[in-house]
């Protein structure tokens, strides 16, 4: 049943609410992944080094590994509204930073405002959607809020690069009109999280009372808790090597240097994976994770079959990441909705950050250590030690996301 004090109008503001959440949140997650496709032409102009580019996402993988850590719990306490809000502000500064500050330098401190604001949105907005959600809607239909955050999330991962690419082909201001349709999006965003209602009782907040409480494990359900970020950690490591080498391999070993085709390998791998989380709403949890584990090494495969026969053409890459991406967002879904089965109401952002945290660490540091092998080894080698170690990773932890444990009480998404 609906919640007995909500009043029609009340649940009409919260339905509201929930929904500009989830755009808020989309928006964001775009705007971290629009420089992806640009970065080959950042190199051209300025004479960018591959270490160079990847030291630039070192940094917002800094930025948002620092907010997780830092303040990725506080939303519990200061309350959802606020915390989005800012992390939109950050990300609009962002934006600006590109738009007026295009070189090397300017880059370095656009991506760190990007990953603060990444990292201030992730669990904020996701315990947001989730208490909204419940606000104005039955119990038993809270899979949809868990859905829609993880779909929200993958989507805005998968699009903001291709919305970029797309861009920056048909505007003659490459590097910066792309920015500037963010900014529009984000101030669109900031504008509906101003009016949102809040959902979390703000308590008063001293300097001296902050404490790092956020790297503990929920009280109940550890083993399963563990489980769950094992699982993200594969899922985004999978799905990081796309966003670190797609533009590479593509570039380099398929003879494609198009941004737009960079930037469409990003979408087919989250565009897919957004598509297999919906069709498999009703699956329990061992079957998405069994199924998932079983989908990225296929689609590894696949990718470097193409990698190591180039003359099959980017259309096989391009099938490869399909598959890895809808395995890998299987795996993220499997351990989403673990995590939120043993999260406490009351620490629920908390739990969320070290989710997200253990996830982007997995996102960002392979994209990281890839790029720095790429320094000594070719695209080949690379490639081919990275998806062994996936693999050999699916292998042995796959029974323990899906252990019985979980299963009996994680909700499928």
């Amino acid at each position: 049943m609906r919640p007995a004090a909500c009043s029609p109008a009340e649940m009409s503001r919260y339905r509201r609410g929930y929904w500009s959440v989830a755009f808020t949140f989309c928006v964001v997650i775009a705007f971290s992944t629009a420089p992806s496709p640009l970065y080959r032409t950042y190199g051209e102009r300025d004479g960018l080094s591959p270490l160079a580019i990847t030291l630039i996402y070192a940094v917002y993988a800094a930025g948002v590994i620092t907010a997780l850590y830092l303040v990725g719990h506080l939303s519990d306490m200061l309350g959802r509204r606020w915390f989005l809000l800012s992390s939109v502000l950050l990300a609009m500064l962002g934006c600006v930073v590109f738009m007026v500050f295009p070189q090397a330098p300017g880059l370095y401190c656009a991506r760190v405002l990007s990953g603060l604001a990444v990292g201030l949105t992730a669990a904020a907005g996701t315990a947001y959607i989730t208490e909204l959600h419940a606000a104005h809607r039955p119990a038993h239909l809270r899979h949809r809020a868990q859905l829609l955050a993880a779909t929200a999330n993958v989507i805005g991962l998968g699009a903001g690069a291709f919305v970029a690419a797309v861009i920056a082909t048909v505007m003659t201001s490459p590097l910066v009109a792309p920015y500037a349709v963010f900014l529009v999006l984000l101030s669109a965003a900031a504008l509906l999280i101003a009016v949102a209602p809040e959902t979390t009782r703000r308590s008063p907040f001293r300097l001296r009372d902050y404490r790092l409480r956020m790297l503990a494990a929920p009280r109940r359900g550890r083993r399963r808790f563990v489980g769950a970020l094992v699982g993200v950690v594969l899922a985004f490591s999978s799905l990081g090597m796309f966003v670190g080498l797609s533009g590479t391999v593509l570039s380099q070993t398929l003879h494609r240097p198009s941004p737009l085709l960079a930037g469409f390998a990003l979408l087919v791998v989250f565009g897919s994976g957004a598509i297999a989380m919906i069709a498999t709403t009703t699956w329990s949890t061992r079957q998405t994770t069994f199924t998932g584990a079983a989908l990225v090494p296929a689609g590894l495969i696949i990718v470097l079959v193409d990698v190591l026969a180039p003359q099959a053409g980017p259309v096989v890459f391009f099938v490869g990441a399909a598959v890895v991406g809808a395995g890998g967002c299987l795996l993220f879904r499997a351990s989403f909705s673990a995590v939120l089965s043993v999260a406490e109401p009351d620490r629920l952002g908390e739990t969320l950050a070290v989710f997200y945290l253990t996830g982007y660490a997995g996102l960002s540091v392979p994209v990281i250590g890839l790029g720095l092998a790429l320094q000594h080894f070719t695209i080949v080698d690379t490639l081919l030690v990275f998806s062994v170690a996936i693999i050999v990773g699916l292998v042995a932890t796959a029974g323990v996301i899906a252990s019985p444990l979980v299963e009996r009480t994680a909700d499928a998404v």
